[in-house]
């Protein structure tokens, strides 16, 4: 059982909508919504077209709670990711989540040097959507920006 809490911050909990679902015990599940505000569950995930919205994913985790992951929709979204290459390898801190909901359409990759705060270009990673973006090219302790836009 999954509960969806749509609501604003600080907002009454009485005045709250909630949708409830039973997602598959074994597949992902995605959960879309179209344009009569009719949700439906698929095991395919696509981007959101103009028909039907992709809302989020549902990953099962065998006992556990599922993975859920949020996809941003909005018309040409423009995001940022940064983080530090801490470590000189390629953990986690280099690595981060395409959360659009539609294709990249542009991908813009930087790096800060830690010693004198230069900015360098970095060769633009492969985005794909609904993947996990890795870099390599980051010295180590230097900040990487990558802005993408859908």
């Amino acid at each position: 059982m999954l509960t969806e809490v749509l609501d604003q911050d600080g907002g009454e909990l009485e005045d709250r909508q909630v949708i409830r679902y039973n997602s598959s015990t074994s597949d992902v599940t995605a959960l879309y919504i179209d344009r009569n505000g009719i949700v439906t569950l698929s095991e395919t995930i696509e981007p959101s077209t103009s028909q039907k919205c992709l809302v989020h994913k549902v990953t099962p985790d065998g006992t556990d709670a599922p993975e859920v992951k949020n996809y941003i929709n909005r018309r040409r979204a423009h995001i940022k990711y940064t983080g530090v290459n801490s470590a000189g390898i390629i953990p986690e801190s280099m690595q981060f989540d395409n959360e659009l909901a539609v294709p990249v359409r542009y991908v813009d990759a930087r790096g800060v040097t830690a010693a004198d705060n230069m900015m360098y270009r970095l060769d633009d990673p492969e985005v794909g959507f609904d993947e996990v973006i890795t870099l390599t090219d980051v010295a180590e302790d230097d900040i990487w920006i990558v802005e993408l836009e859908g």
